[in-house]
């Protein structure tokens, strides 16, 4: 009798491998002319993707992509910089949103076409001018001020953004954003140090990962995830822990304040902290006091009167109340406690 489920995963395996092989040839620059061309009409569109994506694309051919059916097909040829100038500058005004976006991010895209395209409505197309190396600089200063996040964050890590642009974008609200300039190897050295300092670890960890990134900083890096390592102990001495709570990191802050050895009036001092980060932790210990919790469940927070309800020591009338809260993520919370 013919096992139906172990022939079926072959087959299944068989062709994922003979997908993947397709593919390569697709997105490899040294395949032949001839077998480009047989495979930009496969009738998989990743195949057919990475016809378009491929530098070595003959110009018709990626001009007869550029101009099918498929929509994604269609957009990644329009990120080739070796698509012509005149078809670009057609598909600047389609109606789909991908394709623009393709167009925005192209380095081959006409200066006056990025002009029109840094004000579209989609925050995508917005953050792919943003990102856009060829992007003019004048346009660059008003993407950096731009409402979405994820047009500044595209900026951030775009190398021809300036110090200035960089600077402020370093200060931005959003920790995607921070991170970005953390990780782009146009940021200099002594703003690279600045964000070594973050209170964010994520922000932390894309200094450490950037290549121009000097030994110095990196050594500070190293230091702040030592600290949250010692503040985490429970064996930690007393005194170290007191200093350690007051360190101008969140991360080592929080890592005191959810330490079970963490004591008392030490949590109390840290529930007022500024950062929610660390007034969560206080409010996941354990060890907290029913006053201490009782406070926290009236934090402006939700994340933090969610970790008071997740809280095993977190009392049966407090949860009541916390059931009755306003806000669905405390309530839930309360709810699966």
């Amino acid at each position: 009798m013919v096992d139906r489920r172990g022939l079926n995963s072959i087959m299944e395996n068989q062709e994922k491998s003979e997908l993947n092989r397709r593919y390569s040839q697709a997105i490899d620059p040294s395949t032949p002319l001839a077998s480009l061309a047989d495979l930009a009409g496969d009738p998989n569109k990743y195949i057919r993707i990475g016809v378009a994506e491929n530098p070595s694309t003959p110009i018709p051919l990626l001009i007869s992509l550029a101009q099918g059916k498929n929509i994604d097909v269609r957009a990644a040829a329009t990120q080739n910089p070796n698509l012509p100038v005149d078809i670009l500058i057609t598909f600047a005004n389609d109606q789909n949103a991908n394709v623009r976006t393709g167009v925005a991010g192209n380095p081959s895209t006409p200066t006056d076409v990025l002009h029109v395209l840094y004000k579209d409505k989609d925050s995508f197309v917005r953050s792919a001018v943003a990102g856009n190396p060829a992007t003019p600089s004048e346009l660059l200063d008003v993407l950096a001020k731009d409402f979405d996040d994820r047009v500044r964050g595209s900026l951030a890590r775009n190398p021809s953004a300036s110090v200035k642009i960089l600077k402020n974008l370093a200060n931005d609200d959003y920790t995607y954003v921070r991170s970005q300039v953390a990780g782009n190897t146009s940021t200099p050295g002594d703003l690279l140090k600045v964000l070594a300092e973050d209170e964010d670890e994520y922000v932390r960890d894309s200094v450490a990962k950037n290549p121009s990134l000097s030994h110095e900083t990196l050594s500070l890096i190293r230091q702040v995830d030592d600290d949250v390592e010692v503040a985490s102990n429970p064996a930690t001495p007393l005194d170290q822990l007191k200093g350690l709570a007051n360190s101008d990191f969140q991360d080592v802050r929080a890592a005191v304040a959810k330490n079970e050895a963490t004591p008392r009036d030490l949590l109390v001092t840290l529930a007022e902290d500024e950062s929610e980060h660390v007034r969560v932790a206080v409010a996941e210990n354990p060890m907290a006091s029913l006053d201490l919790l009782a406070i926290l469940a009236e934090d402006e927070s939700e994340y933090v009167r969610g970790a008071v309800a997740e809280n095993p020591s977190t009392p049966q009338d407090l949860l009541k109340i916390l059931l009755e809260d306003h806000d669905d993520y405390v309530r839930i919370r309360a709810e699966e406690t």
